[in-house]
């Protein structure tokens, strides 16, 4: 079997292990909205971008994350009576969190994100977030 198949067939046991951080992400598009810019800088870091798009000022903040993921698979012994070990795969997912200000606060959060097979998931933005929520008590 090849890598890429077990892969797309351990994707729903990902989805169930990164959904919280998907959660995150969703609640911090609406918690989110009228953060100050210095607060999303203390709470978010410093952006990698910083830029200007009509009376919008935008701070952008690209994450990458990888897991590892071990599959359980029954033990069969190899020629010398050993076990095998378990196959151990790693997976990414990107997203980037783009916070729109106007007039000095939040006014829309943006976030596109994606798994390295190219499914919509918003997992490494609920990472880049998560600090921002508990800021509002999210």
């Amino acid at each position: 079997m090849t890598r890429a198949l077990i892969t797309l067939l351990l994707l729903p046991l990902v989805a169930a292990c990164a959904s919280r951080q998907t959660e995150m992400a969703e609640a911090a598009q609406k918690s989110l909205i009228g953060l100050t810019e210095d607060q999303v800088l203390a709470c978010a870091g410093q952006p990698d971008q910083r830029l200007i798009d009509g009376g919008n000022r935008l701070l952008v903040y690209p994450r990458e994350t990888t897991r590892e993921l071990t599959v359980e698979t029954p033990a069969r012994p190899n020629p010398i009576g050993m076990a095998q070990p378990q196959p151990t795969y790693e997976y990414y997912r990107v997203c980037e969190t783009t916070f729109v200000l106007r007039g000095g606060k939040v006014v829309q959060l943006r976030m596109r994100g994606r798994t390295e097979t190219g499914r919509p998931n918003l997992d490494a933005c609920g990472a880049t977030v998560a600090r921002c929520l508990k800021l509002v008590g999210g």
